[in-house]
This record gives structure tokens, C-alpha cells and sequence, in this order.
């Protein structure tokens, strides 16, 4: 399958969740990433906020701000289509930015990517390899080139995310190091164990 037809087809699996159970999955999700040594033992994390079909991040978000780690937000900048990370304490000073997200302010200095110790990376579906498939624009593969070679890259989805078979991968493409679901935790890059 191309990558269009895999984020159509995802798109309607979407559909067929509630919104609670997606609550629901998602706080399963994030137990589990907070037990993950990459996560737990960083200082400064690169987390996103979600979108409503996204796993929700929102009380992830919430907590990782007072476990005392540095939070990550992105940011998008639509002239460069590239995505800028800022450092933020608190929910109460994001906007509706591009896409319809929420994220920080252009008045909220921009961070260097190298800061970065764990990032936390959306995706539309992924595969065991983690091979991910975004949502079209390349903003993240474009971002993640930007990170410390060995920053770990941690994929958060739905089982239902999760492919079949391979999705294809081009040469811009970023996989990621980890992919959670509410049902395991599957270690992708043999450079991590």
C-alpha cells in the first residue's frame, strides 16, 4: 500500500473508536512510557499536544511539567514549513496555531533542537520497524534530522496505528527508536538495546 491509501485507511479506523475509549488507551500509553528508562532518565523531553484522533498527550504533557523535566513544545512555522521546539512551564500561555493545535506563542523564544533528550513523536500509523507515516508535510522528518544522532525517538500509538506490513520509507524519512501502544512497548532500532 502507498503512504496516502495507509493514512485514508487509518483515517477511517479512527472513526471507529469513541473518544473514551481513546482516553482511555491513551492513559495506558502513557504508564507505559513513563516507565521507559529513555524517557524517565531524560531532562529535557520534546513532547506534542494532539490532535482529537492523536493519542492524547495533554495529561502527559501536564505531568512530565511536574516531574520536573524541561518540556518541549513544537511550534510550526508555515513560511519555512518547519516545525521550531520552545520550552514551556505551563499550558495557559499556548495558542491555536497552525493545523489547529495548540502551541506556543511566536512571542515564546525558540530552543535549539540539540537540547532535546527524548523526543516524543505523533504519527498517523507505524510499522514494527518503526517505519512511521505522518501526516503529509514532512514537518517532523525535516525536524528530527535536527536532534542529536542518538536522542531517542519514541513513536506513541493506537495498536489500531500499528501496519501489517511494511510502510514504505524514502530517503527523508525518520523512523522512530520505540513505538508504545496501550497493549506493549516494541523496540524498533537495534542501535538502542
Amino acid at each position: 500500500m502507498e503512504k496516502k491509501e495507509i493514512r485514508e485507511s487509518m483515517q477511517k479506523e479512527r472513526l471507529l473508536h469513541s473518544d473514551a475509549e481513546k482516553r482511555k488507551k491513551s492513559k495506558r500509553i502513557m504508564e507505559r512510557l513513563l516507565l521507559l528508562p529513555e524517557f524517565d532518565g531524560a531532562k529535557k523531553v520534546l513532547l506534542y499536544l494532539s490532535k482529537n484522533y492523536e493519542v492524547r498527550t495533554d495529561d502527559l504533557v501536564l505531568r512530565t511539567i511536574r516531574m520536573g523535566k524541561e518540556v518541549f513544545l513544537p511550534r510550526t512555522d508555515m513560511g519555512k514549513s518547519e516545525l521550531e521546539i520552545c520550552s514551556v512551564k505551563t499550558l495557559d500561555s499556548l495558542v491555536r496555531g497552525a493545523y489547529d493545535v495548540l502551541e506556543p506563542s511566536s512571542e515564546t523564544p525558540a530552543a535549539l533542537p540539540k537540547e532535546v533528550e527524548c523526543a516524543i513523536i505523533p504519527g498517523a500509523a507505524f510499522d514494527e520497524e518503526g517505519n512511521r507515516i505522518g501526516h503529509g508535510k514532512g514537518y517532523y522528518d525535516r525536524f528530527l534530522k535536527k536532534l542529536k544522532p542518538n536522542t531517542p525517538k519514541i513513536g506513541l500509538a493506537f495498536e489500531f496505528q500499528l501496519t501489517y506490513g511494511a510502510i514504505p520509507v524514502q530517503g527523508h524519512d525518520i523512523g522512530v527508536d520505540y513505538i508504545i501502544t496501550e497493549e506493549r512497548v516494541i523496540q524498533c532500532r537495534k542501535g538502542m538495546e
